[in-house]
């Protein structure tokens, strides 16, 4: 199973648990393996990329929209 890994980003800001499987976690200046367990969060507009995606991989994904903040 492929899942996109080109750089994106999202509209909101974005909190994202990753519950199984997982995969290395690339931003303009660093690379984070996203492992079960870890916790991310991007700015909202934040370029990222998701690669080498171990299969089946769950996440946990929460959108914050800017007036909450």
């Amino acid at each position: 199973l492929r899942v996109f890994e080109g750089w994106h980003a999202h509209e909101n800001y974005h909190l994202t648990l990753i519950a199984r499987g997982g995969n290395c976690e690339r931003r303009k200046r660093k690379e984070v393996a996203a492992a079960p367990g870890c916790v991310l969060f991007y700015r909202r507009g934040e370029l990222h990329r998701n690669v080498r995606t171990v299969h089946p991989s769950k996440n946990i994904n929460l959108e914050i929209k800017n007036d909450f903040m």
